[in-house]
């Protein structure tokens, strides 16, 4: 038991995380879409993989912090939101009873306890799903990647340059870029070769992935879901990186001199046409592709996802000049969201404003003791 507390209050620590995490991107969403910038999707998109970067070091970070505070003998965490608490009740900032506020302070301790030690079929059940389930991930992951591997088997090496290979694949219908330990890929179908027009527009579109990192953030992200499978909060994020790494390439891609917007929404309408007359599969981690063919119930998902992307390259405009500072505006919000990750950590029980508090509990019960027995 002692060893599958701090695992699992970790694994708690960082879906709480995950879910500030999405409430202060669609904070900073809303604000963005209200201002000048609301089309500048290259800079959403740094922003959100900045957030989303600092969840995922969420462990680490409170790691490294705890084992400094160790060498350095803090007595007293500066950080920890729970003793900021117990001191400002004990300035007269919070008006509450004392037992009331030390039981809503231990609140978490006593679920995490609660959860842990009970051994009733419903939560030995659920304990049991949480434990499955990120195993079942795990496994789907490296099932994942062997496919990966064997599908760039089949494929040709057309050029090389650098780190990047171009590859030509006589049995998918939807290029995509993709990369190994040390090289890049992009996958192309051989029938792109006879459609020089179309062939320029995808290599402009799967390079531009590649100088964005989408790849590398796309694996990070499948490598962090064993963590938050069951948290609604991943699902909605993972979407909105989706969502804006396509509109942040589209827009760099169109922007460029020499590209012509009503060949390049051709060429996407013909390549998700091609996508879903020859049945394409859905290619997942570890790709992007350059469009979406995922069939729903009404067959409308990627169709109406297409077509967003289309109606925004409308409002092409190129941000990257007065971006500036706001670059590094994601540094800022994923420090915030660390510094959180260490304030909601478990505080040490010996402090001495914690004592004081004990005290005034103690107090406050004994007390009620004296007024109840009083005829």
């Amino acid at each position: 038991m002692e060893v599958v507390r701090p695992v699992f209050e970790a694994f708690i620590d960082i879906n709480i995380v995950l879910a500030l995490a999405l409430a202060l991107w669609f904070g900073l969403k809303v604000l963005l879409d209200k201002s000048p910038l609301r089309h500048a999707y290259g800079l959403k998109l740094r922003l959100l993989n900045g957030i989303a970067f600092a969840v995922v070091l969420t462990p680490l970070a409170v790691l490294i912090y705890l084992k400094a505070k160790l060498l350095f003998g803090l007595a007293r965490d500066p950080l920890n939101l729970s003793d900021l608490l117990v001191a400002s009740y004990l300035k007269g900032d919070i008006a509450m009873k004392a037992s009331a506020f030390e039981s809503l302070l231990a609140w978490r301790g006593q679920a995490t306890e609660h959860f842990l030690l009970r051994d009733t079929p419903i939560w030995l059940g659920l304990f049991s799903l949480l434990m499955l389930g990120a195993l079942y991930y795990v496994v789907r992951l490296g099932l994942q990647i062997l496919r990966l591997r064997a599908t760039l088997s089949r494929c040709h090496e057309w050029r090389q340059f650098g780190s990047v290979s171009l590859l030509i694949s006589d049995h998918l219908a939807v290029p995509f870029s993709t990369r190994g330990l040390r090289r890049r890929y992009v996958v192309l179908p051989a029938g792109l070769l006879t459609r020089p027009a179309d062939l320029r527009l995808v290599l402009r579109h799967e390079l531009q992935h590649l100088r964005q990192r989408d790849v590398e953030w796309e694996v990070l992200l499948e490598c962090a879901r064993p963590l938050f499978f069951w948290n609604p909060a991943f699902k909605l994020l993972k979407r909105e990186v989706e969502v804006l790494r396509e509109l942040a390439c589209d827009q760099q891609v169109v922007t460029r001199k020499g590209t012509d917007l009503r060949a390049y929404c051709d060429c996407l309408l013909r390549a998700c046409r091609r996508g879903f007359s020859q049945q394409a599969q859905p290619m997942e981690l570890p790709v992007v592709t350059l469009v979406e063919v995922r069939r729903t119930w009404f067959g409308a998902g990627s169709s109406q996802r297409l077509r967003d992307r289309m109606l925004t390259m409308f409002e092409h405009r190129s941000y990257d000049r007065r971006l500036g500072h706001l670059r590094h505006l994601s540094l800022l919000f994923g420090a915030a969201l660390l510094v959180v990750a260490i304030g909601i950590q478990k505080p040490a029980d010996w402090s001495h404003d914690r004592i004081m508090l004990d005290a005034i509990v103690n107090l406050e019960k004994l007390n009620a003791l004296n007024t109840f027995g009083r005829p």
